[in-house]
């Protein structure tokens, strides 16, 4: 325990503890005040009994605490549930609850005085004026002096030798950016010089194919009305005459005979024959 690891175990201990309630609680319980003799008295006198010794029943059941032991005690209450093994399961189950938030909290104590004797260790070693390690008496003479007041001002050019350098870096590399901007701003203009020349040839090119293509259409058109004059000046075709066939009726006049029905003939002399269900 170190003087820096008690101070932050001391102060809030001490804040907690020395309270009003506190201390008025402490001086009552002892009977100084308000005064109380008997509570005093009573406090020495008072005889100490030893405890009663109690004999264990060689088949009492004891808490499980360990793993083992707790699983074997769930399997004797899965065959025989009891008031009293239940109880006892409760009792397992908060103190070994307790006893895992002690072992949380000292865990996480070792673990903070470790982290706090690994930053002690690591502490800088002594110096003296001159930034050299020195574990003696620290002497201030006018020697000295002067030797820390000149390496004082050789890091002191080191450091403006340092920052100049760094300014001149910057210019350079701004001037080299701003003449890469300019390039490249240079070639974007360049490119969108070329697209443009580009675009227009295309569209040059595309307004000659549109007028070359109406052109043949006008061609085509042209010739199909020319073509169409010359045929219709030709000599008309001779009107096709469609002689339509008379049918008339030819009695043959038999002896004897009755005829049935009128003999139908046509123009040029052939016979037409009726059908039987339309003869009477």
């Amino acid at each position: 325990m170190t003087k820096r690891r008690f101070w932050s175990l001391f102060l809030p201990a001490w804040e907690k503890a020395f309270t009003k309630d506190n201390i008025t609680s402490a001086f009552a319980k002892a009977g100084i005040w308000p005064v109380d003799q008997k509570r005093v008295v009573d406090t020495i006198t008072r005889p100490s009994t030893p405890p009663p010794t109690q004999i264990e029943s060689p088949h009492r059941l004891k808490t499980p605490l360990t793993s083992k032991s707790i699983r074997q005690f769930q399997i004797s209450y899965r065959n025989d549930p009891t008031d009293e093994k239940l109880h006892l399961l409760f009792k397992a189950n908060e103190r070994l609850a307790a006893q895992h938030a002690l072992n949380e909290h000292t865990k996480k104590g070792l673990i903070k005085t470790v982290k706090e004797e690994k930053k002690r260790r690591q502490r800088g070693k002594k110096l003296n004026v001159l930034r050299e390690e020195d574990h003696g008496p620290q002497f201030y003479s006018l020697t000295t002096i002067k030797r820390a007041q000149d390496v004082q001002a050789a890091k002191a050019a080191e450091v403006e030798v340092e920052k100049a350098r760094i300014a001149s870096n910057k210019i350079t590399n701004a001037a080299k950016k701003a003449k890469s901007d300019a390039e490249k701003a240079e070639k974007a203009l360049q490119r969108q010089l070329a697209k443009d020349a580009k675009a227009q040839i295309n569209a040059e090119k595309k307004a000659e194919k549109e007028a070359q293509k109406l052109a043949n259409q006008h061609a085509k058109l042209v010739s199909k009305v020319t073509v169409k004059k010359k045929t219709t000046a030709k000599t008309p075709k001779k009107a096709v005459v469609v002689q339509k066939k008379s049918v008339r009726f030819v009695e043959v006049a038999t002896e004897g005979v009755v005829p049935k029905t009128p003999t139908k003939a046509t123009s040029t002399g052939q016979r037409v024959k009726t059908p039987q269900r339309y003869e009477q």
